[in-house]
C-alpha cells in the first residue's frame, strides 16, 4: 500500500511544482530558485523562457507519471510484480525530469 501512495505523491508534487513555476517564476536571475544552469542564467531573456519551459514540462511529467502508474496499478492485479519491481518504477518520474532539463536547456536561444 505505501508504494501505491507514492505512485499518488510523485506525480502530484510534478504538477504542483510546475504550476508554481509557471504561475510564480522567479523574475530575477538567481542561484537559489528557478531553473538553473549556464545557458538560462546567461540572459534575462532565456531565464524567463527556461522558467516557463521548465514549469510546462513538469506538468507534462506529472501526468505522464500520473498515467502511467495508474496503469500500472490495474495492469499489477494481473501482473503481480514484486515490490522491489515496483519501487524501481519509480525511477520514471526522475528520468522524465532529466529529461525535463535537456530539453528545456535545448530550447533556449545561445
Amino acid at each position: 500500500m505505501p508504494i501505491i501512495i507514492g505512485y499518488i505523491i510523485v506525480p502530484l508534487v510534478l504538477i504542483t511544482m510546475g504550476i508554481i513555476q509557471r504561475k510564480y517564476p522567479p523574475q530575477d536571475i538567481n542561484s537559489v530558485v528557478g531553473f538553473r544552469t549556464r545557458k538560462s542564467s546567461k540572459t534575462q531573456r532565456n531565464w524567463d523562457i527556461a522558467q516557463q519551459l521548465c514549469g510546462k514540462y513538469l506538468i507534462i511529467s506529472g501526468v505522464i507519471s500520473a498515467v502511467f502508474f495508474t496503469i500500472l496499478v490495474f495492469a499489477n492485479q494481473f501482473l503481480k510484480l514484486s515490490d522491489i519491481t515496483l519501487e524501481y518504477l519509480f525511477a520514471l518520474p526522475a528520468f522524465l525530469v532529466i529529461f525535463t532539463i535537456v530539453i528545456v536547456n535545448k530550447k533556449l536561444p545561445d
